[in-house]
């Protein structure tokens, strides 16, 4: 390979700047084509992360996405991983705010996401 990603690239890139030590530690175990391709699926879900709205705090440390070799994952899939953690945490500040049974806020939000799927 002729243009080799250093951590340095990588570390820049990644949008939530924690952990940086084992991270780079991380990094140094891999291949030089697993450098490229963590660094090509990193812009992957950079975009996925802005057009989904990501919040920093749901965008994996830096090590967990080299260890976890995140850069394989579908990214369809990790849509519906997004949404369902959405719904489960929706469902936990209802059933604590409005004292509200599972069942009732689940089938809420069932309905709910179930009508904007449609709408795509």
């Amino acid at each position: 390979m002729s243009n080799s990603i250093d951590f340095d690239d990588f570390y820049k890139l990644y949008p939530r700047k924690v952990g940086r030590f084992v991270a780079q530690r991380s990094f140094k175990k891999l291949s030089e084509k697993d450098k490229q391709l963590a660094y090509n699926g990193l812009v992957n879900y950079i975009k996925f992360w802005e057009s989904s709205k990501t919040e920093k705090q749901f965008i994996p440390h830096p090590s967990t996405f080299i260890n976890q070799r995140r850069w394989e994952d579908e990214l369809e899939d990790l849509k519906e991983i997004i949404e369902e953690n959405a719904e489960n945490e929706t469902l936990q500040k209802v059933q604590e705010s409005e004292g509200a049974e599972e069942h009732e806020v689940r089938e809420a939000l069932a309905s709910f996401f179930n009508k904007r799927r449609k709408w795509k």
